[in-house]
């Protein structure tokens, strides 16, 4: 055995000693957003909003941790979304959270690939070279709020005269550090 093997066992089981980590990726979710010209000149296709009666853009990225950021160990990050529902939709719906490894996220999530990676061209300052990056699903919470009655949420009611509900919630993320013992 070696001289200071005990001791390193010892500190194993001591748990994580570190406070803070700095990100190795951005993480983000997929976000509604609000129609503008500008986004239809640089190709974004909007999308009609039954409720809302408006023109949104579907394909926004809300990058909530961004790659290199020092992020505090077993501290609860409180992500809030919200989401509209009409009376027939469900109150238990899924979000995904995605992944980014390049140094500058893209903002727009490109909907036209068909598997799991959006892949977006993107100029690398380092190398100057025009490339694709990839985002990644990470993994897909599920929220479930149909215990919750819904005239709890905040009722609107369109220009149509359509009632529909605005679904305020958090989604909590702690980051924690995987220790082998």
């Amino acid at each position: 055995m070696a001289k200071n093997s005990s001791g390193a066992v010892c500190r194993g089981l001591e748990g994580n000693q570190v406070d803070n980590r700095m990100t190795r990726c951005h993480y983000g979710i997929k976000c509604t957003e609000t129609y503008s010209p500008e986004g239809q000149k640089s190709g974004r296709k909007p999308l009609w909003c039954e409720l809302e009666q408006v023109w949104n853009f579907h394909d926004g990225m809300n990058w909530f941790i961004n790659k290199g950021h020092s992020i505090a160990e077993k501290k609860p990050l409180k992500l809030s979304f919200y989401r509209l529902i009409s009376d027939q939709d469900s109150l238990i719906f899924k979000d995904t959270l995605q992944f980014c490894l390049v140094k500058e996220a893209p903002m727009i999530f490109n909907t036209t690939k068909t598997r799991q990676t959006i892949q977006t061209p993107f100029r690398d300052t380092d190398s100057g070279c025009t490339s694709y990056l990839a985002v990644s699903k990470l993994c897909v919470p599920e929220t479930d709020l149909s215990k919750i009655t819904k005239e709890l949420f905040q009722r609107y009611q369109n220009s149509k005269g359509e009632e529909y509900y605005k679904v305020s919630y958090q989604l909590v993320l702690t980051p924690v550090s995987v220790v082998a013992v």
